[in-house]
C-alpha cells in the first residue's frame, strides 16, 4: 500500500476524535433460517480493515458478538466498531429486499468506499440525486457498483461481474470463489451484450432475483 493510501484508511478511522474514536466501520451479516451467513468472509474482511486502518490483528472475532438468532425468517445484523478502543456493537433487524425499476448510469466524483464505513453520506446522495432507483457508478470508462451492492451481469455466456468495484463484497467474493462468475470489464458500450443486472451482497443472493433488466439501464 502507498503511504498516502494508508494515511487515508488511517483518517477513515480517526475522523472526528482520534483513532479511538466513534464507531465508523461496519459488517452486515445475513441470518436465515438461524443460520449466520459468509462469517469467514466477514472476518477476513474486518481484519483487512483492521490492518489497514489501525495496524495489526483486531483480538476478536466477530461470531463472538452475533446476537442468539431467532429460530426463523431473514434478518440482518449490523456490526459497527470503532477500533482499538473496544468490541463491536450489534444489532438485529428484520430485512426485506429492495425494489428497483431502473438504474442509473452515473460519472465518478470520486467516490472512496474500500473499507464498509458507517457514513454513507456520499453514496445516499449520489442516489437521491441520479433519478433512478439506484446508480451504477462509472469509473475509468468501466462500470462499478451500486450504491448497496456488487453486481452481476448475465448474458449468452453466463454471469459476469465487472472487473471495478467499490466495495470488495463478501456475497461478490463467495460467487468468485465458486465460480458461478466471471470478471469482465463491462463498459456502458457493452450492456447490449447482457439481459439483466443482479444485485448481489451480504444479505442478496443471486437466487433472490433482485434485478433490473439491462434495458432499464439508463445511459450516462
Amino acid at each position: 500500500m502507498r503511504g498516502d493510501e494508508r494515511t487515508s484508511a488511517r483518517e477513515a478511522g480517526a475522523a472526528g476524535g482520534g483513532v479511538f474514536g466513534p464507531p465508523r466501520f461496519l459488517e452486515t451479516v445475513k441470518l436465515r433460517g438461524g443460520e449466520y451467513r459468509h462469517l469467514r468472509l466477514h472476518q477476513a474482511r474486518l481484519e483487512r480493515t483492521w490492518r489497514e486502518a489501525f495496524g495489526g490483528a483486531p483480538g476478536f472475532r466477530l461470531s463472538d458478538f452475533l446476537p442468539t438468532p431467532p429460530d426463523g425468517g431473514l434478518y440482518r445484523a449490523r456490526l459497527s466498531y470503532p477500533g482499538p478502543e473496544g468490541p463491536p456493537t450489534a444489532t438485529l433487524h428484520p430485512y426485506s429486499f429492495p425494489s428497483l425499476e431502473t438504474l442509473k448510469l452515473v460519472p465518478d466524483p470520486g467516490v472512496d468506499y474500500r473499507f464498509k464505513l458507517l457514513d454513507r453520506s456520499a453514496l445516499d446522495a449520489l442516489k437521491a440525486s441520479c433519478g433512478a432507483s439506484d446508480f451504477v457508478l462509472v469509473r475509468d470508462g468501466g462500470l462499478t457498483d451500486s450504491s448497496i451492492a456488487n453486481l452481476v451481469f448475465e448474458g449468452d455466456g453466463g454471469f459476469f461481474t465487472p472487473e471495478g468495484f467499490l466495495l470488495r463484497g463478501v456475497k461478490w467474493e463467495s460467487l468468485l470463489e465458486s465460480g458461478r462468475v466471471g470478471v469482465r470489464r463491462i463498459g456502458p458500450e457493452s450492456l447490449g451484450l447482457y439481459r439483466k443486472a443482479y444485485f448481489v451482497n451480504a444479505m442478496i443472493d443471486l437466487e433472490d432475483d433482485v434485478s433490473v433488466p439491462v434495458s432499464e439501464i439508463l445511459p450516462l
